[in-house]
């Protein structure tokens, strides 16, 4: 339906060269002692290009250098952010390094990143470039340490909710990179990050459940006779068990509101600018998957849906 050229990436929107200090202790290439100056903007692109390959497929789709590169930017702290969790392991921990990160936001906001930190000082210039909503940012960062609090997913509204504060969020802040003010393209980009922010939770259950975390709502598994432990314990990975039939249950009344976002953001695909569509494309990512997981059986242990579709990358191009 809408096309765009695929166009390499390109220079960067400023020459900004780091030396990483006072490295921190995960394993990345700007935190060791013996890192050389890296382009820190071509560090954020890569770094999407491995972890968020869906994003980072979408962001080929903006056709402006500058914004491009500040897309990957805004994707490459919303790694940062939610991988604080995984990487800490321990909750005290990843609380400190979110309470740090709160801290370098106000910071950011100033103008003044902290020093030596790649993504904090490459979001600064993008501030500067394209005033980003610093709301948004602190609804993500926020709905990150709600989650590492332990703040639990009741009903299907509570789901919706974390995923607006992060993919909606992320979109709306999108939009502003694109220069695009319009209220039907958030009402849409509203719509679309619910659906992929439940599709993204849905996809990781199976990681999640391994690590003893939960974001399907708790009053529909209770509604269907299961419990997080048995999640947990891995007594709904067979499709044909009573347990992982009621998982199915749940499974599908959950990505029926996934679908029911999708199908609220097309209605409005008349009213909606131009400009705004590349940037809204990603809504292609999860109705694929809701069509794979659909075809499973909504079994979001099927380990086809672990397979990446390149048609997706089409649809969205």
């Amino acid at each position: 339906m809408f096309t765009a050229m695929i166009r390499p990436y390109a220079k960067p929107f400023s020459s900004l060269k780091i030396t990483r200090r006072n490295p921190i202790k995960e394993n990345r290439k700007y935190s060791t002692e013996n890192t050389k100056k890296v382009n820190v903007l071509q560090y954020c692109a890569d770094r999407v290009k491995k972890h968020d390959k869906d994003n980072y497929l979408s962001g080929l789709l903006i056709k402006d250098n500058a914004k491009r590169q500040a897309f990957y930017v805004l994707r490459a702290w919303n790694l940062e952010i939610a991988s604080i969790q995984d990487l800490a392991k321990d909750s005290n921990i990843a609380l400190t390094r979110i309470e740090w990160w709160k801290s370098a936001l106000e910071s950011i906001f100033r103008n003044n990143p902290p020093k030596g930190l790649p993504i904090a000082e490459a979001l600064a210039e993008a501030m500067i470039l394209f005033k980003l909503n610093q709301g948004w940012l602190r609804r993500v960062i926020e709905r990150r340490e709600k989650d590492i609090r332990g703040e639990q997913i009741w009903k299907i509204e509570d789901l919706e909710a974390f995923a607006e504060d992060v993919s909606s969020s992320l979109l709306y802040q999108t939009l502003q990179i694109n220069g695009t003010n319009d209220i039907s393209a958030d009402h849409a980009a509203s719509h679309i990050g619910k659906a992929l922010g439940i599709v993204t939770l849905l996809r990781g259950t199976p990681h999640h459940a391994q690590n003893k975390k939960n974001y399907l709502p708790i009053s529909l598994l209770s509604k269907h006779g299961l419990s997080e432990e048995s999640l947990f314990r891995g007594e709904t990975t067979d499709p044909n068990s009573v347990q992982g039939k009621a998982l199915h249950e749940v499974v599908y009344e959950v990505s029926s509101s996934a679908k029911i976002h999708l199908d609220k953001a097309r209605s409005m695909t008349s009213s909606i600018p131009k400009e705004a569509i590349p940037i809204l494309l990603p809504a292609a990512v999860a109705d694929d998957y809701l069509k794979r997981l659909q075809k499973a059986n909504f079994n979001v242990f099927d380990p086809d849906l672990t397979k990446e579709n390149p048609i997706v990358a089409w649809t969205m191009w």
